[in-house]
């Protein structure tokens, strides 16, 4: 007996087994093609274009940006500057200090030898970035038999610098002569002033500074007068000083308070004709 004949004769399979089943529905196979080489080149184009365009925008940007700086007006070199608050106070607040607080630092408890009034920063020097040469006024009462009386207006230089953030001072103040300007308003009234008009001017004063009833006569219409709501003075003094071209008229005042308190006091009348007579469209103070 055969092994046929025990197993059977073989079956024949439709399809080897290393061969995939067919069927009648057959889903293609997809193949995906590679980008075109178009659109990379494009794309290549697109960004180059892209950053020449950038990189001329930014060469014309930077034309006209130092064409703008150049045409601007030149700021202001350092020494130039305008003092900073902070600086001017702390100048003001230091030199009170320091003339204030000399009898205390020298351990005497007797009443201090200064008592200042009042101080302001009325110029500044850059020296440098965070330091400014500060000129303080002060104005103070010095000891005199043991009663305050008043001093002259004295001006001191400090140095002020800002290094660190807060303001410092430099050193101690140092006394310094003051320098005024030249009285330039000698050369602004050079004209000699008509008797009507200096008759005019003089009684306006008087009447504007004391409340008279008869202001209204000398007041142009309209005028730029204002008009005080009591009389600030009880006696008024005038005399016109000079005259320009334009009718104003420079007078000087010794007014005189109802408790014997005088002033000395600088207007300048802008005066005008009004049916032939002088009236009085502004006031101003005196020029200097």
């Amino acid at each position: 007996m055969s092994l046929v004949d025990i197993l059977g004769a073989p079956v024949e399979d439709g399809a080897s087994p290393g061969q995939s089943t067919q069927h009648a529905c057959r889903v293609p196979d997809y193949v995906y093609p590679e980008p075109a080489s178009e659109p990379k080149e494009r794309s290549r184009r697109l960004t180059t274009l892209a950053v020449v365009a950038a990189l001329s925008l930014g060469v014309i940007g930077g034309w006209f940006g130092s064409r703008l700086i150049d045409s601007s007006p030149a700021t202001s070199n350092t020494d130039h500057r305008q003092l900073p608050a902070g600086i001017a106070g702390y100048a003001e607040l230091f030199v009170a200090q320091h003339l204030g607080n000399q009898n205390i630092e020298s351990g005497n408890h007797q009443p201090a030898p200064v008592w200042v009034s009042q101080t302001a920063a009325i110029a500044g020097k850059q020296v440098d970035d965070q330091s400014w040469l500060v000129t303080v006024a002060v104005d103070s009462l010095e000891l005199v038999d043991s009663v305050y009386q008043p001093a002259e207006l004295q001006h001191f230089d400090v140095t002020v610098t800002s290094v660190g953030g807060a303001p410092t001072a430099i050193g101690l103040p140092a006394r310094v002569p003051a320098v005024m300007p030249p009285d330039q308003a000698d050369s602004l009234f050079t004209d000699a002033v008509p008797n009507d008009q200096a008759v005019a001017a003089v009684t306006f004063i008087e009447e504007y500074l004391t409340g008279g009833e008869s202001l209204n006569r000398y007041l142009a219409v309209p005028s730029n007068v204002a008009r005080f709501e009591s009389a600030p003075y009880q006696e008024v003094i005038a005399q016109p000083l000079g005259a320009n071209s334009l009718g104003m008229i420079r007078i000087a005042v010794a007014a005189t308070k109802s408790n014997g308190v005088a002033h000395r006091l600088e207007y300048v009348l802008t005066m005008t004709l009004s049916d032939g007579v002088w009236v009085v469209a502004d006031v101003t103070p005196g020029a200097r």
